[in-house]
């Protein structure tokens, strides 16, 4: 059910044309995927949060062979507990648009 729901965010992610109907493709599989989360420079790359702490890079719709983090030493998971999700540092962003006063 999870990996669905990881296909479904990643089918919504990409852009579709107007006359395209939604086609769900399996791309991997996940131990209790959680969040998915790309970086706002770079459409190229997805991760995938595991709930008990990987987190797994996909490149163009393939899933890379090693993990790109294993948090699992410092996270408890189980029940409400675990990696819940991730976010990026502003310094992955494009630079600001320069505004004027």
């Amino acid at each position: 059910m999870r990996a669905a729901l990881v296909a479904a965010l990643v089918l919504l992610a990409a852009p579709a044309g107007a006359a395209a109907a939604p086609e769900l493709v399996q791309l991997g599989e996940f131990s209790e995927p959680v969040a998915l989360a790309a970086a706002p420079s770079d459409g190229s790359r997805l991760f995938v949060v595991e709930r008990g702490g990987m987190v797994r890079l996909l490149k163009h719709g393939v899933r890379a062979p090693a993990p790109f983090a294993d948090l699992t030493s410092k996270v408890l998971a189980g029940g409400e507990r675990g990696l819940l999700g991730m976010a990026f540092a502003r310094t992955t962003l494009p630079p600001a648009a320069p505004t004027s006063s």
